[in-house]
């Protein structure tokens, strides 16, 4: 399975269809999997609006807003951990569905670093403008600047003047 040819046949129609009927590819796990990222998205919602009605905020939702990075990658996590309990039963890897192999991968990011660095320096000039538009009086980056963390702020010693 370490070949790329191996990985691109395990997702052939013929594998696939093989795999099914052996049973390996539950069909409620399949269709489960559908509204998958909408029920994570309401779990993960929720527990950040506990945590914070735990944590005696008087507007807990309104308070979760600000907490979208966290909550965004709790969603991000469930969907990938039913993925990779549905692909165990079916016998196969996550990266496997991608149809590549470890040494594809390397290349790859090898390859496409030089052009992540170079789209890194104008999205930022281009994030650092948008945002002087919209919040003139910024001090943040943007991605900080229209997020609200009053705990993170006790933790946080450059920014204790702005929580105050």
């Amino acid at each position: 399975m370490s070949s790329s040819s191996a990985v691109v046949n395990l997702n052939s129609r013929d594998q696939i269809e093989q795999r099914y009927r052996a049973g390996h590819i539950p069909r409620r796990g399949v269709i489960a999997m559908a509204p998958a990222r909408a029920v994570f998205s309401y779990l993960a919602q929720f527990l950040v609006i506990g945590i914070l009605f735990v944590a005696g905020n008087g507007h807990p939702y309104q308070a979760s807003l600000g907490w979208w990075t966290v909550w965004g990658t709790l969603i991000d996590i469930g969907c990938l951990a039913a993925l990779a309990l549905l692909v165990k039963r079916e016998g196969i890897r996550l990266l496997d569905l991608v149809g590549t192999s470890r040494s594809q991968i390397k290349r790859d990011l090898f390859l496409a670093m030089p052009f992540a660095f170079a789209l890194l320096v104008p999205a930022a000039i281009v994030g650092t403008v948008v945002q002087k538009i919209f919040y003139p009086n910024a001090t943040l980056p943007p991605q900080l600047e229209v997020m609200h963390l009053p705990v993170g702020c006790k933790y946080s010693r450059g920014y204790q003047a702005r929580c105050a």
